[in-house]
């Protein structure tokens, strides 16, 4: 299975950085209205509805919604959807979504170790929900902040417009939008080996976190670990790393 999934995610590597400029432009091109293409190979043939979160993590560990701090609303997890081709779907992420579900499942922490292999596909498995929440905000409108009043000439700006860390500019949030999709088509993660932290949690609550080309937190209590990756940031030590998590966890809760 190993080897065929490797083989699939080089066909995904292959399809982004052939079809990069396509993909790009009609997203930008599309954000205000719907997105009618694959956002991984640029197709619009045979399209289907690819969960930001896969079903088994929200099935699984009782998640039901997410809160954007951007406006404030509750999202469903079951409604958070991107286009995506029945081939890059089915054939390429449910095969990757599979393996790390039993990667989680059957490896303790600190017993049986995660090997380099392992973590390349959580780091990648990480950098492809990452690209998937900033294109659902890209076609997500701010409508109003949900404790504010409403704002007419910005009720069709899109979320990712109105990120503070972008401070509402839409060519940064374009920009980060490629350096997303640049960042699943890169082969080599050595640079990244102490950017995915595990930990091990005694929480009852799932909890999930990500920030836009910034990093990903997921809590997952039914197999007692938690899971944090820095997307674009690089450390030299994985103590460093765990540092810089465990400052912005503290802030969080």
């Amino acid at each position: 299975m190993v080897d065929i999934l490797n083989s699939k995610l080089t066909l995904l590597r292959v399809n982004i950085r052939k079809n990069f400029k396509h993909i790009i432009d009609n997203v930008i091109d599309q954000h205000l209205s719907k997105v009618k293409i694959c956002i991984f190979c640029g197709t619009s043939h045979r399209l289907t509805r690819e969960h930001v979160i896969p079903k088994w993590v929200i099935q699984d560990h009782n998640f039901s919604f997410f809160i954007d701090n951007t406006n404030g609303h509750n999202y469903f997890y079951e409604r958070a959807t991107v286009p995506c081709c029945q081939s890059c779907n089915n054939d390429i992420l449910s095969l990757l979504e599979k393996k790390i579900k039993e990667l989680l499942r059957t490896k303790e922490l600190g017993k049986k170790l995660y090997t380099p292999d392992d973590e390349d596909l959580i780091v990648r498995w990480f950098e492809i929900i990452d690209y998937k929440f900033q294109i659902l905000d890209l076609q997500k409108k701010f409508t109003r902040h949900k404790d504010r009043e409403f704002v007419a000439y910005i009720k069709d700006v899109p979320l990712t417009m109105m990120k503070h860390s972008i401070k509402g500019s839409s060519c940064q949030a374009f920009k980060e939008l490629r350096q997303s999709l640049r960042r699943i088509s890169i082969k080599n993660k050595n640079s990244k080996e102490n950017s995915l932290i595990f930990m091990t949690t005694t929480n009852n609550d799932s909890h999930f976190m990500h920030s836009d080309g910034h990093f990903i937190f997921i809590e997952l209590p039914i197999i007692n670990k938690a899971l944090f990756y820095f997307l674009e940031s690089e450390f030299k030590s994985h103590s460093q790393a765990l540092r810089k998590a465990q400052k912005i966890l503290n802030k969080a809760y």
